[in-house]
């Protein structure tokens, strides 16, 4: 049971973790700002940003999902 818990609260400090870095890379790139002459490479950031979003909150709810499918197996 210890043990468990112990893997279950590392799992959580590495999520906090993550979310924690999700945030900051995006607070950066929101803060960014883009000369007129680099369009084209500011609208490859923006997209580039926008499906890292998409794909990490797709990753979370499958974590979710797994998470609650599995607890009730134990």
């Amino acid at each position: 049971m210890n043990e468990s818990r112990k893997g279950l609260y590392e799992q959580q400090a590495m999520e906090n973790e993550l979310h924690q870095l999700a945030y900051r890379m995006a607070q950066a790139l929101a803060e960014l700002e883009c000369p007129d002459c680099c369009g084209a490479v500011h609208a490859f950031i923006e997209h580039g940003s926008e499906v890292y979003r998409e794909e990490w909150e797709w990753a979370c709810f499958v974590q979710v999902v797994r998470y609650k499918h599995g607890a009730g197996r134990g």
